[in-house]
């Protein structure tokens, strides 16, 4: 197999404007969540990793279904959310807001998963049309390593 990376990110917070952090300017060390009520999003490596990085357990998790819907609980106080950051530049709902978190970031991204010797004329078209693309990332194997082609 060979993975493509389409888009790197980092994930932020989505918190409740009445939150107690929601003014905070610089960004939240994740020590100070502990005890906190998480709202979660699809993608729960970054809600863990504030855990560990916090040295907490999540003792309260709401599941929840997409992001709207996970935005939308953080709104009416639920809870708090870990996102993606990309995504905190394009939404914007009434009664969340969104912090960063102390570095180092915490990575996110989308990538492309697909077979080394793929031969179905339709995937090979759309492998063909994402490498055209201008990412800069190189191809790398489930591990991590680059491959070169």
């Amino acid at each position: 197999l060979q993975m493509r990376a389409l888009q790197r990110d980092n994930f932020c917070l989505a918190l409740p404007a009445s939150h107690p952090l929601a003014d905070a300017v610089v960004p939240i060390a994740p020590q100070q969540l502990a005890g906190a009520a998480f709202v979660m999003a699809e993608q729960t490596s970054g809600m863990h990793e504030v855990a560990r990085r916090g040295g907490f357990s999540i003792r309260q998790q709401h599941p929840s279904g997409g992001l709207v819907d996970v935005l939308a609980q953080v709104a009416f106080n639920v809870g708090i959310a870990v996102i993606p950051a990309s995504l905190s530049r394009v939404i914007s709902l009434p009664g969340v807001v969104y912090r960063s978190i102390q570095p180092p970031e915490i990575p996110s991204g989308i990538v492309m998963l697909f077979r080394q010797w793929e031969r179905t004329p339709a995937i090979v078209n759309f492998i063909s049309f994402a490498e055209s693309m201008q990412f800069d990332d190189a191809l790398i194997d489930p591990q991590g390593h680059p491959i070169k082609p």
